[in-house]
């Protein structure tokens, strides 16, 4: 989102990210982030929301098995990383990068500028 503010604005919204990723990161809540774009990008959301869902899908599908995680990284760790690769834990940034980074960089925050 960041990436894709315009230039004079990316000072406004470099704060309302860094926060919002801080809270997601380390206590799992993503409200902040999604509600950020819920009223910005409302196009965005849905894609957002089919895409974790199909996300899930994939994690299911390849077996991923990080169980009790909130989506926080100390769950991550927790729950799947220690657990060794049993888990496949490894394929969760794999899978992260491709929707996140790939797919979402291309889709309506492109042609909706902030």
């Amino acid at each position: 989102m960041y990436h894709c503010a315009r230039p004079e604005n990316r000072h406004k919204i470099k704060g309302l990210l860094i926060s919002g990723v801080i809270a997601c990161v380390i206590g799992g809540t993503t409200e902040p982030l999604e509600f950020l774009f819920l009223f910005v990008a409302p196009a965005l959301y849905l894609i957002h929301a089919l895409l974790t869902g199909l996300g899930f899908t994939i994690m299911a599908v390849l077996g991923v098995t990080i169980g009790n995680t909130d989506g926080n990284v100390i769950d991550f760790v927790v729950f799947g990383i220690l657990h060794g690769l049993s888990t496949k834990w490894y394929l969760v940034p794999v899978v992260a990068a491709v929707w996140f980074a790939g797919v979402l960089r291309h889709l309506p925050l492109r042609h909706h500028p902030l």
